[in-house]
């Protein structure tokens, strides 16, 4: 259902689709902001054929932001706009978890232009605004003269209960402030609709960001886990949790308070790097080399990874990792099953490249298999790197007789690149990518 009104001169395209989740689609001045997500496709048609426009300007690379931009690029040959950290993403086909596809739709690959840093519209001039901190290409638009602003989903609500691992409330509360450095009178968000009081909606979430992070380290640093922060400040058993398998999570919120600055809470501490739900990640130590035998050193775990590591060599293999997090700040990790307390696993970066690059890996001894583990790991990884600021892509690849170890990494968000040739397992795999 598609309902358009005016505000300020603003024709606003408000779609509402399944659970009552709304996203907007804005018209201003002969621009287009966003292109809403694929299931509204239908109900947008008539409106951009009744208006009109003469580019497309998107807040950044999201389904629900972009669903439509490939039919206006095809059937309308208009230029469309993103920050330049989303135009390669954009040029690829769009591949989402299963509950996102059941919301939004899909993106079909369009192929956008780099945002300048100001938009000429018809008759008015907009500042573009980098706002990273929800996604890293995400942007706003703002309108001096009118005092309008677009804040694609910087906003949302003005109080943060969960997010994605990808997500930086470091970040977001930077951004925050930059908006809130100018002196814009009115707020249009992408699901919030047009906010009168937008000024005082943005700082309201601010202040509810910064209050949530000097709680966050203030319990941390008194020895209390994420998971057991995340339980004293977000308690709620939020539905979407459950509905996106994770990827949306309140225990994403308190990790990424944490990561910023992690208080000295004695070696053990300082040694893990993540935590979720089931596990913790950890620098590897010189103790960890016997449960490594369970994966590096199984034949079976290993067979499509260029084999078992021999258990002499595992100790050697282990330093290595550990160097890499003093030298680089992201490494492989063992994997901690908190129940037992014991490593189930490694998961994290190959930083073998100098661009920005790593390579994602994780392996699981056979016992842990089938429990959802390397989902919950890799997420946090993402986490991870979404925080280094050095890189800024995460490669992958696998067997391509090993589905499950496929869907891993399409339900945590990796787009499909192709086949690879790979010297160490003689063979092509699916290559994979992820912009953080």
């Amino acid at each position: 259902m598609l309902n358009i009104y005016e505000q300020e001169e603003v024709i606003c395209a408000e779609g509402t689709l399944g659970q009552g989740r709304k996203v907007f689609v804005y018209w201003v001045d002969g621009m287009l902001i966003d292109t809403g997500a694929e299931k509204m496709q239908e109900s947008l048609i008539p409106f951009y054929k009744k208006y009109g426009f003469d580019q497309v300007v998107l807040t950044h690379n999201h389904e629900d932001h972009t669903g439509t931009a490939a039919w206006i690029e095809e059937h309308l040959q208009k230029p469309i706009f993103v920050h330049q950290n989303g135009v390669a993403l954009c040029r690829l086909p769009g591949e989402y978890p299963k509950y996102r596809q059941q919301t939004w739709g899909g993106r079909i690959a369009f192929s956008p232009l780099p945002l300048p840093k100001i938009v000429q519209s018809r008759h008015h001039t907009w500042k573009v605004i980098y706002t990273p901190g929800h996604a890293g290409d995400h942007t706003a638009f703002y309108n001096e003269a009118t005092g309008q602003l677009f804040s694609g989903d910087l906003f949302v609500s003005p109080k943060t209960k969960v997010m994605m691992a990808t997500e930086s409330v470091p970040e977001i509360r930077e951004s925050l402030n930059k908006l809130l450095a100018t002196d814009f009178r009115s707020l249009y968000c992408s699901h919030a609709g047009y906010l009168p009081n937008g000024r005082d909606m943005l700082q309201a979430k601010l202040e509810n960001l910064e209050n949530l992070t000097e709680a966050t380290i203030d319990l941390a640093q008194k020895g209390l886990s994420a998971l057991e922060i995340r339980d004293r400040l977000l308690p709620g058993a939020y539905p979407i949790i459950a509905f996106s398998e994770g990827e949306w999570d309140s225990l994403h919120v308190i990790n990424s308070i944490l990561q910023e600055g992690r208080p000295d809470r004695g070696a053990e501490s300082r040694d893990n790097v993540a935590e979720t739900a089931r596990l913790v990640l950890k620098v590897f130590t010189p103790e960890d080399a016997h449960a490594a035998r369970d994966f590096w050193g199984d034949e079976e775990v290993m067979k499509a990874s260029g084999g078992a590591t021999p258990h002499s060599a595992l100790p050697q293999v282990l330093d290595g990792y550990r160097k890499c997090q003093l030298e680089k700040g992201l490494s492989v990790y063992a994997v901690v099953e908190k129940s037992t307390g014991e490593v189930i696993g490694a998961a994290g970066f190959n930083i073998t490249e100098s661009d920005g690059r790593a390579e994602l890996i994780y392996h699981f001894s056979r016992n842990s298999w089938g429990k959802g583990y390397a989902t919950e790991a890799v997420s946090a990884c993402i986490g991870l790197a979404r925080q280094h600021p050095n890189t800024h892509l995460v490669h992958a690849s696998a067997d391509p007789a090993n589905q499950g170890s496929l869907r891993i990494l399409e339900k945590t968000g990796f787009r499909s690149i192709g086949m690879k040739w790979f010297d160490d397992t003689l063979q092509h795999e699916p290559y994979y990518e992820l912009p953080v």
